[in-house]
């Protein structure tokens, strides 16, 4: 496996008729940054003019959602817990997760549920895409020392291996994966970013 940039909009664009798909943003906060990108790609691909005929194709859930912060998917924001969402089974096309992992990195037990929801809110042949950081995170002016990147890598493969092997066991096959950073992130840290299909 080797290091390279990525984009989020890159995992979008392996999924093909994509402004027939609904999607899930889980984990969202209050950036909703993966609901955001798939309408901005719909954005550039159908015209900006027509994004908002789509935003009911995208709803964001996230435990802290707070309707009083404000959010450009209000209409579609929720508050919900990702170990028992209030969502109907097989609604979703495409499951956003990710950052939510995070939270989750050290206790497989909780994120074993987690994706135990998001297989039953999928459809079939559905597709899960994100992005997690690895740990320790590496600051962007330490990630152009490949040294420093040597030093964590051991880890950060082993990171790798254990999501990897829960997400197999949970019956998602791996279309891409890989080690990477979002070059234009200022809080850049090193991440598994992948595209995953439902089996």
């Amino acid at each position: 496996m080797k290091l390279e940039p990525y984009t989020r909009r890159e995992l979008f664009e392996q999924i093909p008729d994509l402004e027939n798909k609904t999607v899930l943003d889980l984990g969202s906060g209050a950036f909703c940054l993966y609901g955001l990108t798939y309408l901005d790609f719909l954005g550039t691909k159908l015209g900006k003019d027509k994004v908002d005929g789509y935003k009911n194709n995208v709803v964001a859930v996230d435990l802290e959602y707070d309707p009083s912060f404000g959010s450009f998917l209000d209409g579609t924001s929720i508050r919900g817990d990702a170990k028992s969402l209030p969502l109907q089974g097989q609604r979703f096309n495409i499951v956003a997760a990710g950052k939510i992992f995070n939270y989750f990195r050290k206790d497989y037990g909780e994120l074993s549920k987690i994706l135990d929801e998001i297989d039953r809110v999928m459809k079939e042949d559905g597709r899960l895409i994100g992005d997690v950081t690895l740990f320790p995170p590496l600051s962007p002016n330490r990630l152009l020392r490949p040294h420093k990147i040597a030093l964590y890598w051991t880890s950060y493969m082993r990171q790798i291996k254990r999501y990897s092997k829960l997400m197999e066991e949970k019956g998602f096959k791996f279309l891409r994966k890989s080690i990477g950073f979002i070059p234009d992130e200022i809080t850049n840290s090193l991440k598994m970013f992948f595209v995953a299909q439902k089996e």
